[in-house]
């Protein structure tokens, strides 16, 4: 069966978002910890480079000392400017998390593809274009997805899994992306080797698609491919 809904935000697409987007927020808050301990050490340091370098300088001094006060003098408030301007950009992007959060709460719209199946074909990967699959949904009809999004994990693939894409303010502003899975994991019943996909590789959608034909009969789904 293949079904399309569109419906509200449920408690794993919420999940999934604070998990996801709350992980983001940890790194940033970690880096922005890390910079402000680094920052005052940085800026003592230029303090007293410059105060010793222009002492060295005043006193004519021409030794190893105003060499290394001056190199530190002259290239710490580099490395000042490189922290304060990191603390900025990770405060901007925390802010845009929570306005990402926000719209997407206030949106509640997940537009989803429900796919249940019993029999799924996989094609070796070529180069770096991400997995494929085709998914048998009815007697005659095939449900094929490929790209980066759906690499096998410990439940996908699944005889019973929803692609769903959450949804921000306007009518076609996708915010996120994630695969929820009810079944249990499949098996191929035939693994394309990478030799033969790369004959028709370059002719298939990279969108999820349902086409006409059976798994089990590799030259028929070809050729529709193909077409």
């Amino acid at each position: 069966m293949i079904e399309y809904i569109q419906r509200s935000l449920n408690d794993d697409d919420i999940k999934y978002i604070n998990k996801k987007y709350k992980f983001q927020e940890k790194r940033l808050i970690f880096i922005n910890e890390k910079v402000m301990k680094y920052l005052p050490f940085y800026s003592a340091l230029f303090g007293i480079c410059a105060v010793v370098f222009f002492i060295l300088l005043y006193k004519r001094s021409d030794n190893f000392f105003l060499f290394l006060t001056g190199t530190i003098f002259i290239f710490s408030p580099f490395v000042i400017f490189r922290l304060v301007k990191t603390f900025i950009k990770n405060t901007m992007l925390q802010t845009k998390l929570h306005q990402i959060v926000d719209s997407i709460l206030e949106k509640d719209t997940a537009k989803v593809v429900r796919c249940i199946s019993s029999k799924m074909m996989e094609f070796e990967e070529v180069e770096d274009e991400g997995a494929q699959y085709l998914f048998q949904v009815e007697e005659n009809k095939i449900f094929h997805i490929s790209g980066q999004e759906f690499y096998e994990t410990s439940f996908f693939p699944s005889s019973d899994f929803e692609l769903v894409t959450i949804m921000g303010p306007g009518e076609e502003n996708a915010l996120d992306f994630h695969i929820h899975c009810s079944g249990h994991k499949l098996s191929p019943i035939l693994t394309v080797p990478r030799e033969v996909k790369k004959e028709y590789i370059d002719k298939i959608s990279e969108f999820p698609e349902v086409i006409e034909g059976n798994i089990e009969n590799l030259d028929s789904v070809m050729n529709i491919i193909l077409k």
